[in-house]
Parts: C-alpha cells; sequence; structure tokens
C-alpha cells in the first residue's frame, strides 16, 4: 500500500510520553503508522499514512479535499502532545535551502499545480532559534518558482498555509536581539504555554547552526486544547493531589479510553483521570478508602465533578473501599486464588487507570485491624454493633506501597478483558542504583514506561496490555508459590516485600522505602553517614565544654534524686 509521509509538530512538553501517546492514538483509530523518524530533542517528527489517495470515508482523491487526509486529521485530532500535523512536501539534506527545493520539486511533481490557484501563505516554525524579518521574507521569496497565483491571506480556513519547519544546533547563546522581530507563525494548534517552553530570544553575540529544514502543508489541528478545557484552575471540585489536566488525558489515550468501553480507577479521589477517561467517550466508576472525597463538602463533590463538564451520562457511581477488600467478582485478593474458577467470568473491565497514594505526606493504609485486634465486634452503649453506627469509620492497618503494585496487577491480570489496559503512575528516585523496578506479571505486557522527572525524584507512567487467550493470559489461578516467584522476578525491594509481609505494626517508613528516601532528600548512602557523624561530633561538642559539663551534672543529679524518691 503506498504511503504518505507527514510531519507532525509536538509541544515541547513530557518528551517521553510523546510518542507512545501518538502510537496509542493510532491503534485507537485503527490506523496504521510508520514512524520513519523521531527523536525526543526536536518537536518534528515524520511518519507514514495510508496514501491520501485512499480516504477513509471518501472516494475523492484531490489532495484539496479535507477527506483526503482524514486519517492524518482522525490520528492528530485526540492527541494531547502534538499541535498540528502537516503532508511533508519536501526535507532538506543538511542545513540547505537548495537542498530542500530540489526535494519539493522531487516529490511533489503533480501536486503543486493543485495549489495553484488556492489562497495561500507561508509561515516560520522554527525550533531553537527564530530569523531576523528580512531574511525570512527573502526565503519565502525563493519559493516563487511555485508559481502560487492565488492571493495571500493571513487567515480564513480555507487557506493553504505552507509552513517551513527549520530544526537549529543547541546553543547556549540565544538569537541576536535584532531578530526580535518575526513574521506572525500563525501554527493551528500552537498555545502560549509551548512558546513559553522554547529557549528565550533575548540579546547574544553569535547565532546557532541550522541543522535541517522541512517543507509542510497544514492539514489538521491536534486535541491539545482540552488542556485548557479541564484545568484545575476551571475545576470546582479538586484537592491538592489532583493530577493536572494535561498528564490525565494523556494518561487516558495511553490507556485506549474510547466509546464503548468502561474503565475503573480504584483510587479515585477527586476523579481527574474518570474524567478525562470519560471525555473520550468511556463509561467510568470509582472507589476510594476515604468516603470524604467521594462525598465532597458544601453540595461540590465527585459527581457535580462530572455535571460541570455534561459527563454525568457517564459516571456510573464510586464505592467508599479499597482494592484488596472489595469483594470484586473475579478476584479473590491477595491471600486468595488471584481469579475465579471459570476463567473468563471475571474478565469485565476494559481498563483500568489509576494514581495510587505514594505514603509520602502519611502512610499508606488499608482496612483491618492492627496487630493484637482480635476482630470481635464493637457495641455501643445503647447495644448497637459500632460498625452500623453512620459515624462509624473502619480499623485501617499499614501497607506497603510494593504491597499496592503486586495487589493491582495481580487485580488488573484478573478483571481485564483479553488486549485491555492499565495505566498507573509510581514515584522513584532518580539515583540508578535505588530506583524501583518496573512490576510484571506474566499475564501482563508493558506497553510503555512515560518519565516526569522532577529534582531528585521523579515519577513513572506504566501502561500494561491483559493478554489474550492465545498468548497464555486465560489461566487466572494464582498460588501463593507463584506470587512468591513473581516477586522474585519482578525485583522488588526486599525491605519493602519483607516489610510487608510480617503484616501489621510497622512504621510507614519500613513500609515504604521511597518515602524514607524523599524524607532523607534522596541522599546516598555515604551522605548520609557523613551527615550523622558531622551531627554526632556537634553533639560530643556542645556536651563537652564548660557549659555542657555543668548541665550533666545537673542531671544527673536530679536523676539520682528521682531514684532516690
Amino acid at each position: 500500500m503506498a504511503m504518505t509521509e507527514y510531519l507532525v509538530r509536538f509541544a515541547q512538553a513530557h518528551e517521553s510520553f510523546r510518542l507512545p501517546e501518538l502510537k496509542a492514538v493510532a491503534a485507537i483509530q485503527g490506523i496504521e503508522m510508520e514512524v520513519v523518524q523521531y527523536s525526543e530533542y526536536t518537536p518534528f517528527c515524520i511518519i507514514r499514512l495510508p496514501d491520501a489517495s485512499a480516504p477513509l470515508n471518501s472516494t475523492s482523491t484531490s489532495p484539496l479535499s479535507p477527506s483526503s487526509h482524514s486519517q492524518a486529521a482522525a490520528l492528530i485530532s485526540r492527541s494531547i502532545l502534538s499541535q498540528s500535523i502537516h503532508e511533508l512536501l519536501g526535507t532538506s539534506t543538511g542545513p540547505s535551502y537548495p537542498s530542500l527545493h530540489s526535494s519539493v520539486r522531487a516529490r511533489n511533481p503533480d501536486l503543486l499545480p493543485l495549489y495553484a490557484t488556492a489562497p495561500f501563505r507561508f509561515t516560520f516554525d522554527s525550533f531553537r532559534y527564530s530569523r531576523p524579518v528580512a531574511s525570512q521574507r527573502s526565503i519565502i521569496e525563493d519559493f516563487s518558482w511555485l508559481d502560487l497565483q492565488g492571493p495571500v491571506l493571513m487567515k480564513g480556513s480555507d487557506v493553504e498555509v505552507f509552513t517551513l519547519f527549520e530544526e537549529w544546533s543547541h546553543s547556549p547563546s540565544p538569537t541576536p536581539a535584532s531578530s526580535n522581530e518575526t513574521i506572525e507563525v500563525q501554527n493551528p494548534g500552537r498555545t502560549k504555554k509551548d512558546d513559553e517552553s522554547l529557549p528565550s530570544t533575548s540579546s547574544s553575540k553569535a547565532e546557532p547552526e541550522l541543522k535541517r529544514v522541512y517543507l509542510g502543508r497544514f492539514v489538521a489541528t491536534s486535541g491539545r486544547a482540552a488542556i485548557n478545557t479541564y484545568s484545575l484552575k476551571k475545576r470546582n471540585y479538586l484537592s491538592t493531589t489532583s493530577m493536572d489536566a494535561e498528564l490525565a488525558l494523556i494518561t487516558a489515550n495511553l490507556t485506549h479510553a474510547r466509546e464503548g468501553t468502561m474503565f475503573y480507577d480504584p483510587f479515585v479521589g477527586t476523579g481527574s483521570l474518570t474524567i478525562a477517561c470519560a471525555h473520550f467517550g468511556t463509561y467510568v466508576w470509582g472507589s476510594d478508602i476515604d468516603g470524604r472525597m467521594l462525598r465532597g463538602k458544601d453540595g461540590v463533590n465527585l459527581r457535580g465533578g462530572y455535571g460541570q463538564y455534561r459527563l454525568e451520562g457517564r459516571d456510573l457511581g464510586g464505592l467508599v473501599v479499597d482494592l484488596v477488600n472489595g469483594g470484586w467478582r473475579g478476584w479473590a485478593g491477595p491471600k486468595g486464588e488471584g481469579g475465579a474458577s471459570d476463567g473468563r467470568r471475571g474478565e469485565w473491565l476494559d481498563g483500568i487507570v489509576c494514581d495510587p497514594p505514594y505514603g509520602v505526606r502519611e502512610g499508606l493504609r488499608t482496612l483491618g485491624g492492627k496487630e493484637g485486634d482480635s476482630g470481635e465486634v464493637r457495641y455501643l452503649a445503647d447495644g448497637t454493633a459500632s460498625h452500623l453506627s453512620p459515624s462509624y469509620i473502619p480499623p485501617k492497618k499499614p501497607y506497603s506501597f510494593i504491597a499496592i503494585l503486586e495487589d493491582l496487577l495481580s487485580f488488573a491480570a484478573a478483571t481485564l478483558v483479553p488486549n485491555g489496559r492499565l495505566s498507573f503512575w509510581m514515584p522513584s528516585a532518580n539515583d540508578e542504583n535505588e530506583t524501583l523496578a518496573i512490576p510484571m506479571h506474566p499475564r501482563l505486557e508493558v506497553m510503555s514506561v512515560c518519565i516526569q522527572p522532577f529534582n531528585k525524584w521523579s515519577r513513572r507512567l506504566l501502561t500494561y496490555r491483559k493478554r489474550s487467550s492465545e498468548e497464555g493470559g486465560t489461566d487466572v489461578s494464582h498460588s501463593g508459590e507463584e506470587r512468591e516467584v513473581e516477586r522474585r522476578l519482578n525485583g522488588l525491594k526486599v525491605e519493602d516485600r519483607d516489610a510487608f509481609s510480617g503484616g501489621v505494626g510497622k512504621n510507614a517508613d519500613d513500609l515504604n522505602s521511597f518515602r524514607k528516601r524523599y524524607f532523607q532528600g534522596f541522599k546516598t548512602k555515604e551522605e548520609i553517614e557523613a551527615q550523622q557523624r558531622e551531627e554526632r561530633q556537634k553533639f560530643e561538642g556542645i556536651f563537652n565544654n564548660p557549659g555542657g559539663t555543668k548541665r550533666r551534672e545537673r542531671n544527673q543529679a536530679i536523676n539520682k534524686k528521682a531514684d532516690e524518691i
């Protein structure tokens, strides 16, 4: 099948997420996509799609017909990390405009005459540099051989937009002050936030070097406008841990949120992830161990969060329960057999999305009594069982973060339909010696690992696909011995696993090595030991000085008197 090349203009944000999201969108749309050229260090990506002369829903073969590029438009329409897609008319071999002219002539002998009388305009989209106005005009005039006879219009939906994409080498010195004034780019899909993410174009002494140039014809803009629609700044119901709208929408794409599917969030909170999935037509529901998150306050709650965007019809409700004690169909929990005996009876979810609690601000908890709790029913003064009281708060016990991940994968393996997807976020220290291994499960295939870096730590968005029966993914029985083998294969941190296996009564740091490292400032073992030595020496210095000796003698006298009494 003949293929047409397109240039995808990515946003300068979340570089490790961009290509996985684009591939996920192509899979959702059923589009055969081939990636020709991509790098996280440039926003220009070259892909191939089925020939424009064979559109999805039209018999028209004219490049001027919107339907002739329907696959390209469908692909980019729900992409969050793209700005726009352009039909690639030519590409240079190095930093040479003459080679770009030769490429345009060779690639489009029959195509360019079709634009001869159409309204048009030329624009520039430069990465890491912006040319002076005079230089831009000179380059545009060199394309006079195209013999475009149509009127030049700066606005209008029927205007053919030809964009020159310039990629410059990185330079610590930004653009000369004289080049701050530029011709308006007018790139559909480009936002102020994207422009601000580019290097500053203030005064400098030296210009960077041109690496490559592309000529593209605008086809369609992306779905990036949804970021503004669901911005947390406009959200009526949110908390300090609500997921950013951009990342929530990306998570929904990677999990294949779409019409006719049902997604579940076991840590739903204020519903940022489920709202993003509902935006793409998915039916959603969630649960949370904290009922206050679902009920809200003063009439502002999770249900109203969907109502703000008219998505109530996509909301299936919520449960106050934790993942381990939900009594789910097809999954007997971490201590059970791990699945239903009749196989596919337990496969009922199309997708699972969540951002599990990291246990930093407070230790992780799951429902259950602490060590020594007999589990007997307690009664109130009037003889009513305490758990039947409207104000009853169920007891909770410490929960390991590693146990959360193990239970989440086990639950997904049992309840997802074949090819269903699981996406969740997990934190990690940037020290490669302390990084948590990616959790694995024999019935789940890792599709992508996307990283959002911070200062000394980062968090990863992991996406899995449930293997089908042909791939050996139907057996959902899961013995304790098999679970232990998986734990070893996973490479999960021993101290976390062992702390949890002891059950209850452990402190938050013992159950969560990431939390411990977080409050230690992610220092290495050597740095922590050096700090402890320094504090010990400082303490000894204070204790051994004359003032410290007097305080010591006084304390000893007080202790002696107390012993006598």
